[in-house]
């Protein structure tokens, strides 16, 4: 597999945060299972078969109780980095980080957090989620305008990013926003979106 920077510094990143947590990385995984879910109200009370799209090392919600599968276009990668991580739930190994490797209308739900800007065509990967996505299915999104972390990302997104592509309907027009903004709105965005 031909590695692209970005992709490269991704890898770079969980491997030295598996290495910094050591023994502990499960456990920190469980926690960031609760940081990123708190602001999804309805996520908790989701049903049905989902997705989980750009899982890293190990997908945050393997502490959910839920059935999904969970896929990363670096997991080959990953597996290098903690191979002895028992994952619970299935996970596919894709090669095409734009696009979703399942048939149409598979999907109730898709958490997509902090993964769409770390694509080159953000367009084309909401196209896939939308497609993957049943009448109804909800999609569960958030990226992170975190420039610190610049080197993994294709290009970074803040607030101006988020309304250009509303304007562009990156979003698509057949999604509902149930949308809420978290109060440092410099930090991140997140929504939750129904497929109409």
């Amino acid at each position: 597999m031909n590695l692209e920077t970005q992709q490269i510094e991704e890898i770079k990143f969980w491997k030295n945060l598996a290495e910094e947590k050591g023994e502990n990385y499960e456990q920190h995984r469980k926690g960031d299972y609760h940081a990123e879910t708190k602001n999804f109200p309805h996520f908790k009370s989701q049903d049905g078969f989902g997705l989980d799209l750009g899982c890293g090392l190990i997908s945050v919600l393997e502490f959910s109780g839920k059935s999904f599968i969970a896929i990363d276009p670096l997991l080959d990668e990953y597996d290098k980095i903690v191979p002895v991580f028992k994952r619970m739930v299935a996970y596919e190994k894709q090669f095409d980080p734009d696009t979703i490797p399942f048939r149409d209308e598979n999907f109730d739900w898709v958490f997509c957090v902090n993964v769409v800007d770390h694509t080159k065509d953000p367009k084309r990967l909401m196209r896939e989620i939308f497609r993957v996505l049943k009448p109804g299915g909800k999609l569960y999104f958030e990226v992170n305008f975190d420039d610190h972390l610049l080197a993994p990302h294709y290009e970074l997104w803040d607030n101006e990013k988020i309304n250009a592509l509303k304007q562009m309907n990156i979003f698509k027009t057949d999604f509902e926003f149930v949308e809420r903004v978290d109060k440092d709105q410099q930090s991140r965005y997140w929504a939750e979106m129904i497929k109409i």
